[in-house]
């Protein structure tokens, strides 16, 4: 197995890092999937009471919570080196964020261009995430 494909999975992980990353990214899935549902939901009018736009907000809410209380229980409990890959992973994700949307944001005032959605800011952020954690894993393991 080369370099990369062992970046992209857990090899070199401590078992306790493996069991929480797991947890971690059942959640992340789940909270994915209730919104991608509940979004789905709504483009199809699917909603035709006030109850249940508040039961559906309350559960992808409450995923979301549980979400965030799970990934830093795991941040919380990784070794050193897990723990720097994945602060290092953060904050570049969060900067390709920023400078993105910023920069387009000149190219909106500027230019006819369209305007960007929360979902892509999403998928930048997803994916800016994943390529730091591979890249942070390539360089340290």
């Amino acid at each position: 197995m080369n370099k990369f494909e062992q970046a992209c999975i857990d090899k070199g992980l401590v078992p306790k890092d493996i069991k929480n990353a797991n947890i971690t990214n059942a959640w992340a899935l789940a909270w994915a999937l209730s919104l991608a549902g509940i979004s789905y939901a709504a483009d199809l009018s699917w909603y035709d009471s006030i109850a249940i736009i508040l039961a559906a907000f309350a559960i992808h809410l409450a995923i979301g919570i549980k979400l965030i209380f799970v990934f830093r229980n795991f941040i919380k409990q990784a070794d050193e080196l897990e723990r720097k890959i994945q602060l290092d992973a953060l904050a570049f994700s969060v900067g390709v964020v920023i400078v993105s949307f910023s920069s387009y944001s000149i190219l909106e005032k500027s230019f006819q261009v369209p305007e960007l959605s929360p979902s892509i800011m999403l998928v930048i952020l997803s994916v800016a995430y994943m390529v730091g954690i591979i890249v942070g894993r390539r360089l340290v393991r």
